[in-house]
């Protein structure tokens, strides 16, 4: 009788504990798009924009390889299941490709250079290349209390599917 409803409980909760890993993943999806969301709207409000010609920027191959094991290391959508992350050994090293692409982008006021921007993307460099040649410009946000450092550059359009019947 103890095995038949042990066995029950045990059941239950590792339904239990698949459904909130279910939840709570799309929960985080949901979450990390609303927080990107706010921040450009607070950018657009709050900061100076800069608008820089494509023409100005150029796109690197900025691949790497990352430790699977690592504690800072975040799997990718359907990459890794929840049973594969509680039995990951920190000690051992698993080196995974990471295809990240580099954009700098120069900010020219009167045919001089004032000012270089950079940021790094989870995005072949291929794919980047063409979504930026399709852009009229690329907007980076400065905050003008701090220093010049200080900046976000808007890569959202990276994330937009092309449209092949547009005619603009």
């Amino acid at each position: 009788m103890i095995d038949w409803t042990f066995s029950v409980i045990i059941t239950l909760m590792l339904i239990a504990l698949y459904l909130y890993g279910r939840f709570s993943s799309r929960k985080r999806a949901a979450l990390q798009q609303e927080s990107k969301d706010s921040f450009l709207e607070f950018a657009h409000h709050n900061c100076k924009e800069l608008k820089i010609s494509p023409k100005n920027c150029q796109v690197i191959n900025y691949n790497t390889q990352i430790n699977k094991n690592a504690p800072n290391y975040q799997p990718q959508e359907g990459e890794e299941s929840f049973y594969e992350f509680l039995n990951k050994d920190s000690s051992s090293v698993e080196l995974v490709d990471v295809i990240r692409s580099k954009i700098i982008c120069d900010f020219i006021e009167n045919n001089e250079v004032k000012q270089r921007f950079s940021t790094i993307v989870d995005y072949d460099n291929t794919v980047v290349s063409f979504k930026l040649n399709m852009q009229d410009y690329i907007s980076v946000y400065i905050d003008e209390q701090s220093s010049l450092d200080n900046y976000f550059v808007d890569v959202s359009f990276l994330e937009k599917e092309i449209n092949f019947t547009s005619t603009t």
